[in-house]
């Protein structure tokens, strides 16, 4: 009588290691694929667009006096110096809302110590050199890195004013 050898996998552990598999890419793929940013949500506001396309020229004429006069805090577009009570302090810039009902930020760098509260590019270094300009995107949460979850569906100035967009997009440009 001659025994026959079974060899290969039955149905049962074949059914157990895909289970495995499809339970571990559940768990995987939010964390592979940046979580719950849809970079496609977010649009840049036509007021951001129309503030800063013309912004780089002007600021390394006028430093970072220029974040007043392009703002229109200052009437004077021709003086270099601005007194300091004239110039816009840290906080919401008067732009209205964004789309999605967050105030637009804007942070003057004369009035922050260090690179901490400053966007950042995936590198952690500053995108802009005088101010930041930003929208907190459509979860209303920001972070300084455009790498981060809170801050990738934010819309952003940067180059000091040549880009203006979603921060997610930032490393496609």
């Amino acid at each position: 009588m001659k025994k026959f050898l079974q060899s290969g996998f039955t149905l049962l552990e074949l059914v157990i290691t895909v289970v495995i598999l499809a339970i571990l890419v559940t768990i995987a793929i939010p964390y592979y694929g940046g979580g719950d940013i849809d970079c496609n949500k977010s649009r840049p506001p036509a007021k951001l667009g129309v503030l800063c396309p013309g912004c780089n020229p002007f600021v390394k004429a006028r430093g970072h006096n220029a974040a007043a006069l392009l703002l229109g805090v200052a009437s004077d577009v021709d003086r270099f110096e601005l007194s300091h009570d004239r110039y816009p302090e840290s906080g919401e810039l008067d732009l209205g809302d964004d789309p999605w009902g967050n105030p637009y930020v804007f942070l003057n760098f004369s009035d922050v110590e260090g690179n901490g509260p400053k966007r950042k590019d995936h590198n952690m270094v500053p995108v802009n050199n005088f101010f930041d300009i930003y929208s907190m995107g459509p979860d209303g949460k920001t972070a300084t890195p455009f790498t981060s979850i809170p801050g990738g569906d934010d819309i952003v100035v940067a180059n000091d004013g040549q880009w203006v967009g979603v921060a997610c997009f930032y490393y496609q440009k």
